[in-house]
Protein backbone atom coordinates (compact mmCIF):
# COMPACT_ATOMS: atom_id res chain seq x y z
CA UNK A 1 0.00 0.00 0.00
CA UNK A 2 1.60 3.28 -1.07
CA UNK A 3 1.46 5.99 1.52
CA UNK A 4 0.09 9.37 0.47
CA UNK A 5 2.25 12.46 0.51
CA UNK A 6 2.28 13.89 4.01
CA UNK A 7 1.77 17.63 3.96
CA UNK A 8 2.09 20.39 6.51
CA UNK A 9 -0.57 21.50 8.96
CA UNK A 10 -1.18 24.63 6.90
CA UNK A 11 -2.49 22.38 4.14
CA UNK A 12 -4.11 19.75 6.35
CA UNK A 13 -5.59 21.16 9.53
CA UNK A 14 -9.25 22.19 9.24
CA UNK A 15 -9.51 23.16 12.89
CA UNK A 16 -7.08 25.48 14.74
CA UNK A 17 -7.42 23.22 17.78
CA UNK A 18 -5.88 20.37 15.79
CA UNK A 19 -2.84 22.42 14.80
CA UNK A 20 -2.40 23.56 18.39
CA UNK A 21 -2.71 20.03 19.76
CA UNK A 22 -0.20 18.66 17.25
CA UNK A 23 2.28 21.46 17.91
CA UNK A 24 2.12 20.56 21.58
CA UNK A 25 2.55 16.85 20.90
CA UNK A 26 5.43 17.53 18.49
CA UNK A 27 7.16 19.68 21.11
CA UNK A 28 6.76 16.85 23.62
CA UNK A 29 8.16 14.32 21.15
CA UNK A 30 11.11 16.64 20.53
CA UNK A 31 11.82 16.84 24.26
CA UNK A 32 11.42 13.08 24.66
CA UNK A 33 13.87 12.35 21.82
CA UNK A 34 16.42 14.86 23.14
CA UNK A 35 16.20 13.37 26.65
CA UNK A 36 16.15 9.71 25.59
CA UNK A 37 18.96 9.96 23.04
CA UNK A 38 21.16 12.39 24.95
CA UNK A 39 20.98 15.10 22.28
CA UNK A 40 21.65 18.83 22.60
CA UNK A 41 18.64 21.18 22.30
CA UNK A 42 21.09 23.91 21.28
CA UNK A 43 21.72 22.12 17.98
CA UNK A 44 19.23 19.27 17.39
CA UNK A 45 16.53 19.48 14.71
CA UNK A 46 13.88 16.74 14.59
CA UNK A 47 13.01 15.03 11.33
CA UNK A 48 9.25 14.85 10.79
CA UNK A 49 8.36 11.47 9.43
CA UNK A 50 10.45 8.35 8.85
CA UNK A 51 12.89 9.88 6.41
CA UNK A 52 14.74 7.19 4.48
CA UNK A 53 18.36 8.09 3.83
CA UNK A 54 18.72 5.61 1.01
CA UNK A 55 21.44 3.15 0.09
CA UNK A 56 23.93 5.27 -1.86
CA UNK A 57 26.41 7.97 -0.94
CA UNK A 58 24.71 10.43 -3.27
CA UNK A 59 21.41 9.96 -1.42
CA UNK A 60 23.24 10.48 1.86
CA UNK A 61 24.85 13.66 0.52
CA UNK A 62 21.50 15.00 -0.63
CA UNK A 63 20.27 14.69 2.96
CA UNK A 64 23.37 16.43 4.32
CA UNK A 65 23.07 19.13 1.66
CA UNK A 66 19.54 20.14 2.66
CA UNK A 67 19.45 23.60 4.26
CA UNK A 68 17.39 23.46 7.45
CA UNK A 69 14.81 26.12 8.33
CA UNK A 70 14.91 27.98 11.64
CA UNK A 71 12.57 25.47 13.22
CA UNK A 72 12.88 22.54 15.63
CA UNK A 73 11.35 20.28 12.99
CA UNK A 74 12.09 19.71 9.32
CA UNK A 75 10.72 17.58 6.51
CA UNK A 76 13.46 16.40 4.18
CA UNK A 77 11.02 16.39 1.26
CA UNK A 78 12.98 16.72 -1.99
CA UNK A 79 10.31 18.88 -3.63
CA UNK A 80 10.84 21.53 -0.95
CA UNK A 81 14.58 21.38 -0.35
CA UNK A 82 16.97 24.28 -0.62
CA UNK A 83 20.46 22.86 -1.09
CA UNK A 84 23.63 24.21 0.45
CA UNK A 85 25.65 23.40 -2.66
CA UNK A 86 23.30 25.29 -5.00
CA UNK A 87 23.21 28.42 -2.85
CA UNK A 88 26.94 28.26 -2.18
CA UNK A 89 27.56 28.15 -5.94
CA UNK A 90 25.31 31.18 -6.47
CA UNK A 91 27.17 33.07 -3.75
CA UNK A 92 30.78 32.44 -4.81
CA UNK A 93 29.90 33.27 -8.40
CA UNK A 94 28.41 36.56 -7.23
CA UNK A 95 31.46 37.80 -5.31
CA UNK A 96 33.92 40.40 -6.56
CA UNK A 97 37.43 38.93 -6.75
CA UNK A 98 39.90 40.68 -4.47
CA UNK A 99 42.25 43.19 -6.15
CA UNK A 100 40.23 42.93 -9.35
CA UNK A 101 40.14 46.66 -10.20
CA UNK A 102 43.16 46.63 -12.53
CA UNK A 103 42.00 43.39 -14.10
CA UNK A 104 38.54 44.79 -14.88
CA UNK A 105 40.01 48.03 -16.26
CA UNK A 106 42.32 46.12 -18.61
CA UNK A 107 39.61 43.68 -19.66
CA UNK A 108 37.09 46.48 -20.38
CA UNK A 109 34.33 45.06 -22.61
CA UNK A 110 35.97 41.62 -22.56
CA UNK A 111 35.23 41.22 -18.84
CA UNK A 112 31.51 40.32 -19.24
CA UNK A 113 32.42 37.82 -21.96
CA UNK A 114 34.99 36.17 -19.69
CA UNK A 115 32.47 35.97 -16.84
CA UNK A 116 29.81 34.49 -19.14
CA UNK A 117 32.31 31.86 -20.24
CA UNK A 118 33.44 31.11 -16.69
CA UNK A 119 29.91 30.72 -15.37
CA UNK A 120 28.42 29.03 -18.42
CA UNK A 121 26.13 26.00 -18.36
CA UNK A 122 27.85 23.63 -18.61
CA UNK A 123 30.93 25.27 -17.14
CA UNK A 124 34.24 25.01 -18.99
CA UNK A 125 36.45 22.04 -18.27
CA UNK A 126 39.15 23.07 -15.80
CA UNK A 127 42.69 22.35 -17.12
CA UNK A 128 45.45 20.95 -14.94
CA UNK A 129 46.80 24.46 -14.45
CA UNK A 130 43.61 25.59 -12.75
CA UNK A 131 41.72 28.83 -13.25
CA UNK A 132 44.83 30.79 -14.22
CA UNK A 133 45.52 28.39 -17.08
CA UNK A 134 41.83 28.48 -18.02
CA UNK A 135 41.96 32.28 -18.36
CA UNK A 136 45.22 32.16 -20.31
CA UNK A 137 43.75 29.73 -22.84
CA UNK A 138 40.55 31.76 -23.18
CA UNK A 139 42.37 35.09 -23.54
CA UNK A 140 44.64 33.73 -26.27
CA UNK A 141 41.59 33.00 -28.40
CA UNK A 142 39.27 35.87 -27.47
CA UNK A 143 41.52 38.94 -26.91
CA UNK A 144 44.12 40.92 -28.78
CA UNK A 145 47.61 39.60 -27.91
CA UNK A 146 48.81 42.72 -26.06
CA UNK A 147 45.54 43.00 -24.09
CA UNK A 148 45.60 39.28 -23.33
CA UNK A 149 49.11 39.47 -21.88
CA UNK A 150 48.29 42.53 -19.75
CA UNK A 151 45.08 40.95 -18.51
CA UNK A 152 46.88 37.69 -17.73
CA UNK A 153 49.46 39.56 -15.64
CA UNK A 154 46.67 41.30 -13.73
CA UNK A 155 44.75 38.04 -13.31
CA UNK A 156 47.86 36.43 -11.80
CA UNK A 157 47.46 38.83 -8.89
CA UNK A 158 43.71 38.30 -8.65
CA UNK A 159 43.89 34.50 -8.92
CA UNK A 160 45.74 34.25 -5.62
CA UNK A 161 42.69 35.51 -3.77
CA UNK A 162 39.88 33.70 -1.98
CA UNK A 163 37.16 34.24 -4.57
CA UNK A 164 39.02 32.87 -7.62
CA UNK A 165 40.13 29.87 -5.54
CA UNK A 166 36.49 29.15 -4.69
CA UNK A 167 35.28 29.68 -8.25
CA UNK A 168 38.07 27.47 -9.55
CA UNK A 169 37.03 24.59 -7.29
CA UNK A 170 33.39 25.10 -8.20
CA UNK A 171 34.02 25.04 -11.94
CA UNK A 172 36.37 22.05 -11.67
CA UNK A 173 33.68 20.14 -9.78
CA UNK A 174 31.18 20.68 -12.59
CA UNK A 175 29.30 23.78 -11.46
CA UNK A 176 25.57 23.82 -10.85
CA UNK A 177 23.80 20.55 -11.52
CA UNK A 178 26.80 18.30 -10.96
CA UNK A 179 26.85 15.99 -7.94
CA UNK A 180 28.48 17.67 -4.96
CA UNK A 181 30.16 15.18 -2.67
CA UNK A 182 30.54 15.29 1.10
CA UNK A 183 33.51 13.92 3.02
CA UNK A 184 31.72 10.83 4.40
CA UNK A 185 30.10 7.94 2.51
CA UNK A 186 27.18 5.56 2.94
CA UNK A 187 29.66 2.75 3.66
CA UNK A 188 30.95 4.71 6.65
CA UNK A 189 27.41 5.29 7.92
CA UNK A 190 26.59 1.60 7.56
CA UNK A 191 29.78 0.74 9.44
CA UNK A 192 28.82 3.13 12.25
CA UNK A 193 25.44 1.37 12.55
CA UNK A 194 26.91 -2.13 12.88
CA UNK A 195 26.56 -4.15 16.10
CA UNK A 196 28.11 -2.28 18.96
CA UNK A 197 26.41 1.01 18.23
CA UNK A 198 24.50 2.13 21.34
CA UNK A 199 20.75 1.75 21.65
CA UNK A 200 18.35 4.28 23.16
CA UNK A 201 14.86 4.39 24.65
CA UNK A 202 12.47 7.29 24.15
CA UNK A 203 9.26 7.68 26.16
CA UNK A 204 6.57 10.28 25.56
CA UNK A 205 3.64 10.58 27.94
CA UNK A 206 1.45 13.46 26.84
CA UNK A 207 0.22 13.96 30.40
CA UNK A 208 3.70 14.41 31.91
CA UNK A 209 6.34 15.09 29.22
CA UNK A 210 7.38 18.73 29.08
CA UNK A 211 5.86 20.75 26.27
CA UNK A 212 8.18 23.75 26.68
CA UNK A 213 10.74 24.25 23.91
CA UNK A 214 11.61 27.86 24.63
CA UNK A 215 15.07 26.74 25.77
CA UNK A 216 16.01 25.34 22.36
CA UNK A 217 18.10 26.84 19.56
CA UNK A 218 14.99 27.71 17.52
CA UNK A 219 13.34 29.48 20.48
CA UNK A 220 10.33 27.22 20.42
CA UNK A 221 9.52 27.50 16.71
CA UNK A 222 7.79 24.26 15.62
CA UNK A 223 7.07 24.13 11.90
CA UNK A 224 5.50 21.66 9.49
CA UNK A 225 3.22 20.11 12.12
CA UNK A 226 1.07 17.20 10.94
CA UNK A 227 -2.18 15.67 12.02
CA UNK A 228 -1.98 12.53 14.12
CA UNK A 229 -3.03 10.31 11.22
CA UNK A 230 -1.55 10.56 7.73
CA UNK A 231 -4.79 9.53 6.06
CA UNK A 232 -7.10 11.79 4.10
CA UNK A 233 -7.16 15.34 5.46
CA UNK A 234 -10.65 16.34 6.51
CA UNK A 235 -12.78 17.30 9.49
CA UNK A 236 -13.39 13.56 9.86
CA UNK A 237 -9.75 12.93 10.82
CA UNK A 238 -9.55 16.18 12.79
CA UNK A 239 -12.11 14.62 15.10
CA UNK A 240 -9.89 11.64 15.78
CA UNK A 241 -6.80 13.80 16.24
CA UNK A 242 -8.59 15.90 18.85
CA UNK A 243 -9.97 12.80 20.55
CA UNK A 244 -6.55 11.12 20.74
CA UNK A 245 -4.91 14.32 22.00
CA UNK A 246 -7.58 14.95 24.63
CA UNK A 247 -7.48 11.39 26.00
CA UNK A 248 -3.69 11.32 26.17
CA UNK A 249 -1.02 9.47 24.21
CA UNK A 250 1.92 7.37 25.30
CA UNK A 251 4.73 6.49 22.91
CA UNK A 252 7.45 3.99 23.85
CA UNK A 253 10.21 3.87 21.24
CA UNK A 254 13.19 1.52 21.23
CA UNK A 255 16.08 2.32 18.87
CA UNK A 256 18.51 -0.61 18.70
CA UNK A 257 21.27 1.56 17.25
CA UNK A 258 21.70 5.32 17.32
CA UNK A 259 24.62 7.25 15.83
CA UNK A 260 25.49 10.90 15.34
CA UNK A 261 27.23 11.02 11.97
CA UNK A 262 29.29 14.17 11.27
CA UNK A 263 30.05 15.12 7.69
CA UNK A 264 30.86 18.24 5.72
CA UNK A 265 31.11 19.48 2.13
CA UNK A 266 34.09 18.06 0.26
CA UNK A 267 36.73 20.80 0.49
CA UNK A 268 39.90 18.89 -0.39
CA UNK A 269 40.87 15.76 -2.26
CA UNK A 270 40.10 12.61 -0.27
CA UNK A 271 42.12 9.42 0.10
CA UNK A 272 38.87 7.44 0.52
CA UNK A 273 38.62 5.20 -2.59
CA UNK A 274 34.82 5.60 -2.52
CA UNK A 275 35.31 9.32 -3.13
CA UNK A 276 37.63 8.81 -6.08
CA UNK A 277 36.20 10.68 -9.03
CA UNK A 278 34.48 13.33 -6.88
CA UNK A 279 36.24 16.67 -6.84
CA UNK A 280 36.31 19.13 -3.94
CA UNK A 281 33.93 22.03 -4.44
CA UNK A 282 33.64 23.91 -1.13
CA UNK A 283 35.97 26.69 0.03
CA UNK A 284 35.11 27.84 3.54
CA UNK A 285 37.10 31.12 3.42
CA UNK A 286 34.92 32.31 0.51
CA UNK A 287 31.71 31.72 2.46
CA UNK A 288 33.24 33.45 5.47
CA UNK A 289 34.16 36.45 3.30
CA UNK A 290 30.64 36.56 1.85
CA UNK A 291 29.01 36.45 5.27
CA UNK A 292 31.24 39.04 6.93
CA UNK A 293 31.13 41.59 4.10
CA UNK A 294 27.62 42.86 3.40
CA UNK A 295 28.66 45.48 0.85
CA UNK A 296 29.15 46.04 -2.87
CA UNK A 297 32.93 45.93 -2.54
CA UNK A 298 32.54 42.16 -2.10
CA UNK A 299 29.09 41.42 -3.57
CA UNK A 300 28.17 42.06 -7.20
CA UNK A 301 25.12 44.30 -7.71
CA UNK A 302 22.89 41.43 -8.78
CA UNK A 303 20.94 38.57 -7.26
CA UNK A 304 21.41 36.84 -4.95
CA UNK A 305 22.08 39.53 -2.37
CA UNK A 306 23.48 39.19 1.13
CA UNK A 307 19.95 39.51 2.53
CA UNK A 308 18.67 36.77 0.19
CA UNK A 309 21.16 34.33 1.65
CA UNK A 310 21.97 35.49 5.19
CA UNK A 311 19.29 38.00 6.16
CA UNK A 312 16.39 37.39 8.60
CA UNK A 313 14.52 35.43 5.91
CA UNK A 314 17.60 34.12 4.13
CA UNK A 315 17.95 30.45 3.21
CA UNK A 316 21.59 30.10 4.26
CA UNK A 317 21.20 30.98 7.95
CA UNK A 318 21.66 27.36 9.08
CA UNK A 319 23.21 24.18 7.74
CA UNK A 320 23.62 20.55 8.79
CA UNK A 321 26.78 19.40 10.55
CA UNK A 322 25.67 15.92 11.71
CA UNK A 323 22.91 13.45 10.97
CA UNK A 324 21.30 11.55 13.84
CA UNK A 325 20.45 8.13 12.43
CA UNK A 326 18.70 5.14 13.99
CA UNK A 327 18.35 1.51 12.93
CA UNK A 328 16.11 -1.21 14.32
CA UNK A 329 13.01 0.56 15.59
CA UNK A 330 10.10 -0.61 17.74
CA UNK A 331 7.43 1.96 18.59
CA UNK A 332 4.38 1.23 20.73
CA UNK A 333 1.71 3.92 20.62
CA UNK A 334 -1.20 3.81 23.05
CA UNK A 335 -4.18 6.12 23.37
CA UNK A 336 -6.93 5.94 25.98
CA UNK A 337 -9.43 7.19 23.44
CA UNK A 338 -12.37 4.82 23.06
CA UNK A 339 -13.50 3.97 19.56
CA UNK A 340 -16.72 2.33 18.42
CA UNK A 341 -16.57 -0.73 16.20
CA UNK A 342 -17.09 1.42 13.10
CA UNK A 343 -14.50 3.95 14.19
CA UNK A 344 -11.96 1.22 14.85
CA UNK A 345 -12.04 0.19 11.19
CA UNK A 346 -11.78 3.79 10.07
CA UNK A 347 -8.83 4.45 12.36
CA UNK A 348 -7.16 1.20 11.31
CA UNK A 349 -7.55 2.18 7.66
CA UNK A 350 -6.08 5.65 8.23
CA UNK A 351 -3.28 4.42 10.51
CA UNK A 352 -2.18 1.99 7.81
CA UNK A 353 -1.03 5.07 5.86
CA UNK A 354 1.08 6.21 8.80
CA UNK A 355 0.66 8.17 11.99
CA UNK A 356 2.56 10.32 14.48
CA UNK A 357 5.52 10.54 14.95
CA UNK A 358 6.99 8.68 11.93
CA UNK A 359 4.05 8.81 9.47
CA UNK A 360 5.27 5.80 7.51
CA UNK A 361 2.64 3.57 5.92
CA UNK A 362 2.32 -0.17 6.27
CA UNK A 363 5.21 -1.88 4.43
CA UNK A 364 6.65 1.47 3.33
CA UNK A 365 10.38 1.54 4.04
CA UNK A 366 10.12 -1.83 5.80
CA UNK A 367 7.61 -0.64 8.43
CA UNK A 368 5.05 -3.06 9.89
CA UNK A 369 2.06 -2.04 12.03
CA UNK A 370 0.11 -4.30 14.41
CA UNK A 371 -3.21 -2.90 15.69
CA UNK A 372 -5.16 -3.89 18.76
CA UNK A 373 -8.09 -2.46 20.71
CA UNK A 374 -9.00 -3.10 24.31
CA UNK A 375 -12.51 -4.17 25.29
CA UNK A 376 -13.33 -0.50 25.83
CA UNK A 377 -11.95 0.46 22.41
CA UNK A 378 -8.59 1.97 23.45
CA UNK A 379 -6.04 1.85 20.62
CA UNK A 380 -2.56 0.31 20.72
CA UNK A 381 -0.30 0.14 17.67
CA UNK A 382 3.07 -1.60 17.61
CA UNK A 383 5.26 -0.46 14.73
CA UNK A 384 8.59 -2.00 13.76
CA UNK A 385 11.30 -1.67 11.16
CA UNK A 386 14.23 -4.09 11.10
CA UNK A 387 17.89 -3.37 11.71
CA UNK A 388 19.62 -2.50 8.47
CA UNK A 389 17.28 0.29 7.38
CA UNK A 390 18.88 3.63 8.33
CA UNK A 391 16.24 6.14 9.41
CA UNK A 392 16.91 9.83 9.84
CA UNK A 393 15.82 10.84 13.34
CA UNK A 394 17.08 14.38 12.88
CA UNK A 395 20.19 16.47 12.48
CA UNK A 396 22.49 18.71 14.41
CA UNK A 397 22.61 22.15 12.83
CA UNK A 398 24.69 25.26 13.27
CA UNK A 399 24.24 28.84 12.18
CA UNK A 400 26.35 30.47 9.51
CA UNK A 401 27.04 33.21 12.07
CA UNK A 402 28.56 30.71 14.50
CA UNK A 403 30.57 28.85 11.89
CA UNK A 404 31.72 31.68 9.62
CA UNK A 405 30.95 34.91 11.45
Amino acid sequence: MAAPTVTTDAARATDPAVAKAMKTLTAQWYNAVVAGCGLDPDTFQLAQGAEQIGSTSEELWNTLDALPPGSLTHQWNESRLDLLSAHYGDIVNNLVPERSGDFRRIMADDYPRWMDYLHGDPPPKMPDGGILQLFHDWAQVNMAPDDAQAAYTAWQQVAQGTVPAAVGLWVAAGGQGATKAYDRTIAELEDALRPGAPGKTVVLDSTTTSKSVDHTWASGEVGGVLEFFAGEASEHWDKYTKAVSAAGVRIDAEFERVVSFPAGPLSKASTNPDLEGYKPWFHGPALSLAYKENNYDVWERKAPSWDDEFGPEGVMRYFVTELVVVSGVTVTTTSATTFTEKEREEVRASAAYGFFPFFEGEHEGGWKHQFSFSDSGALTVKSTVDVGVPILLGANVTSVARQFG
